[in-house]
């Protein structure tokens, strides 16, 4: 079971975010529905559809950040990182029930903007042995976003928080 949990937790670094509310109004409208297209993809498990939104919405030096593992050190990843973790977490749900987010900083100029997250996830997954599990995740994450050529992308994304819960019970990471 324990290696289930982690990989659930590295799964969770590539879902951050997806819904809408708090501070939506400050949000541009471009960058808001990024999520609202990523949050149906997410849903419906659609990794041909999420890979070309990652591939259009990110710079080409992206780099995510994960929270501190038990040594202190954090996970740098890339965009091919990404899209292969939301691979493997669409092949590892068995079902996605739902996913809510909302906006609940934002710090905007005319071509940056730093937006902070908080979403939920649930569904229900099988660990490697096969075994059937309900989980849910939920997660703080700030992503920066700059205007290139006329185009909101992404530059980074920081996890700020990360909690998972497997059959009620919280993961250990």
């Amino acid at each position: 079971m324990k290696t289930a949990s982690v990989f659930f937790a590295v799964c969770l670094l590539a879902v951050t975010s997806s819904a809408f509310g708090g501070q939506a109004a400050n949000v541009p409208s471009s960058i808001q529905d990024y999520y609202r297209k990523r949050d149906g993809f997410v849903i419906a498990k659609n990794s041909s559809g999420m890979q070309k939104l990652i591939e259009s919405t990110h710079v080409k030096g992206y780099e995510g950040t994960s929270l501190p593992d038990k040594t202190g050190k954090s996970k740098k990843t890339n965009l091919a990182h990404l899209v292969e973790s939301m691979n493997k977490l669409f092949a590892t749900y068995g079902k996605i029930d739902g996913m809510t987010s909302k906006f609940t900083h934002v710090t905007s100029s005319k071509d940056s903007a730093v937006v902070t997250v908080a979403s939920e996830m649930h569904g229900s997954v099988k660990d490697p042995d096969g075994q059937p599990h309900t989980v849910a995740a939920s997660g703080t994450n700030v992503d920066t976003w700059v205007r290139v050529g006329g185009s909101w992308k992404i530059k980074t994304s920081k996890t700020a928080s990360s909690k998972i819960l497997i059959d009620g019970k919280a993961v250990n990471r």
